[in-house]
């Protein structure tokens, strides 16, 4: 049953995701270059680009700029991503439906209704 389950689950799939209209937001197309563990003694400005220059002369360097711990900034640019998403999502609603969207915090409702 297996086998013949397989197939039909991939074929309603991809009949159902045909109207869907996701757009991945990480394929963001950029000319940013990030490198990690380079020691602090040779994490200099100047000498960065000048390796940059000499070591890919067709590539032209705009700017250089040295960050040391990036997790708490990751974070907050995907939270800000997921605001931003959010907004968009709550606009469109309100613009379709002409109903804003209300937030009531209630932990574990989702799963139980006895939270509620």
């Amino acid at each position: 049953i297996a086998f013949l389950m397989f197939p039909v689950a991939i074929f309603l799939m991809r009949r159902f995701s045909i109207g869907l209209k996701i757009t991945d937001t990480n394929l963001k197309i950029t000319r940013t270059l990030a490198i990690e563990n380079i020691p602090e003694k040779l994490c200099n400005i100047g000498d960065i680009k000048k390796h940059f220059d000499e070591a890919y002369p067709e590539f032209r360097i705009f700017d250089v700029q040295v960050v040391y711990d990036v997790t708490r900034l990751t974070q907050l640019a995907l939270d800000l991503e997921n605001v931003v998403d959010s907004k968009k999502f709550c606009e469109k609603y309100k613009a379709r439906k002409n109903v804003e969207l209300e937030m009531i915090p209630v932990g574990g409702a989702r799963c139980c209704k006895c939270f509620c």
